[in-house]
């Protein structure tokens, strides 16, 4: 699986970042990075933290994740892509996994991971459900609601030998 990097989104690479697009039959489903730079969450109860998806110390992505201030055990997926160029070598798996991971060490309490997708991008769907997202049947918007549920780490000792 291709090694993938997750980096907090810094004023250095956003110039990059503008340069990440989708495919052009993927252009409607998907909000331009730069939007992610204009989101103002002052007037809700949403943290926001946007990250530069890497590999191979190549910028070739992009992802935010979004949580309740308040206590909560969900949190919120957004703005995914994975640049045209980059597409189709399973970079978008290894991506879902290591935004599961992080969300695990940053947000130890979440059971529950939530994204939405738009009922026509057949490609997105198959991808969330390859990592592990279910549809629930809701809709938010018009967007199919997805859930994947994280379970709490195994924090048990290791046995004695």
């Amino acid at each position: 699986m291709p090694r993938i990097e997750l980096r907090p989104a810094d004023p250095s690479h956003w110039a990059d970042a503008t340069n990440l697009h989708v495919r052009p039959d993927q252009e409607s489903f998907v909000p331009p990075v730069e939007e992610s730079r204009l989101i103002d969450l002052s007037d809700t109860e949403l943290a926001h933290e946007p990250l530069f998806i890497w590999s191979g110390g190549i910028l070739v992505g992009f992802c935010s994740i979004y949580w309740p201030t308040r206590h909560s055990r969900r949190v919120f997926l957004g703005g995914f892509l994975i640049d045209a160029k980059h597409q189709g070598r399973g970079l978008g798996k290894a991506a879902f996994d290591a935004l599961l991971m992080r969300v695990r060490d940053r947000h130890p309490d979440c059971r529950l991971v939530t994204l939405t997708v738009h009922p026509d991008n057949v490609t997105a769907q198959t991808l969330y459900r390859n990592a592990g997202f279910v549809p629930t049947g809701r809709e938010i918007a018009g967007h199919l609601v997805f859930d994947r549920a994280l379970h709490p780490p195994d924090r048990r000792p290791y046995p004695a030998p």
